[in-house]
């Protein structure tokens, strides 16, 4: 029985020249180990700041802290859901502009780079990177 839910949130990050981050996961990730992937994040909520916006704020708090960067205006690019016998999980999916900051990869993560989008057909990417990489292609053009 499914008794927990969660909200992650993807964050397809551009940089001047178009290019997409991506990661590429540490050996010891028991989940798809050595592939490359979208950033992303848990939402994690402070209850003291105004409710507005609550996911995009997540968004540029979790990038500043965890990766290094900061991040424009965030916007939604698609979602999806994942789940299985304890645990559903909410993925949303949203684009910002590289502001300043260099990525840095985090203990988990091997390696973190800027990427051409048109340029990822060959790199072994995590489940639904593909997809994703694709919709935002279509937002771009």
């Amino acid at each position: 029985m499914i008794n927990r839910f969660k909200v992650i949130t993807v964050w397809l990050i551009i940089n001047a020249e178009h290019q997409v981050l991506l990661w590429k996961r540490s050996e010891t990730e028991d989940a798809f180990p050595w592939y490359r992937a979208i950033p992303w994040g848990k939402v994690e909520l402070d209850w003291t700041e105004d409710t507005r916006n609550i996911l995009e704020k997540s968004v540029q708090r979790e990038l500043e802290e965890e990766v290094g960067i900061q991040v424009g205006e965030c916007k939604y690019l698609s979602s999806h859901y994942g789940h299985n016998w304890w645990e559903f999980k909410l993925y949303i999916a949203f684009t910002a502009k590289h502001l300043w900051g260099i990525p840095q990869a985090l203990d988990e993560t091997e390696e973190i780079k800027f990427f051409d989008i048109n340029d990822t057909a060959d790199l072994k990417l995590a489940p639904n990177v593909a997809t994703i990489l694709s919709q935002l292609s279509q937002v771009l053009k």
